[in-house]
């Protein structure tokens, strides 16, 4: 058996950014590592919450899906939260271009983001090889 040695990449976003997550997770599998989708990877009946937090604990990095409905959700910014207070990396990818997202950034927000490089998205291959 072969143990990969990719990072374990999670991906954090909202529900109504589902689709642009899932390109991301192809894009980003395409490179090499190993990603962690909730919507994809929770097994039916299974805790959400629980499950969350255990692949939180275990992920090398979390990617957090930057748009005006990601910020606005509770369950990224605890997912967030959780990332943060484990010293975990985070890579906020920023995918609305008009750039009112970082501009009504909430005070929390910034100070999670802090010390960390936000990535563009360009186009998804583009922001997959600069991730990996």
């Amino acid at each position: 058996m072969v143990v990969s040695t990719a990072p374990l990449v999670m991906i954090s976003h909202s529900s109504r950014d589902k689709d642009l997550a899932e390109s991301l997770v192809v894009a980003l599998e395409s490179q090499g590592l190993k990603v962690w989708l909730a919507s994809r990877d929770i097994p039916i009946g299974a805790n959400f919450a629980e499950e969350i937090s255990r692949t939180i604990s275990a992920l090398d990095f979390l990617i957090v899906l930057l748009t005006k409905d990601a910020i606005s959700s509770p369950n990224v910014k605890v997912e967030v939260s959780l990332a943060h207070g484990q010293g975990k990396k985070i890579l906020p990818v920023l995918a609305d271009t008009s750039s009112e997202v970082m501009r009504n950034l909430p005070h929390d927000w910034k100070y999670f983001l802090s010390l960390t490089q936000v990535v563009p998205l360009t186009d998804m291959a583009s922001t997959a090889r600069s991730i990996a």
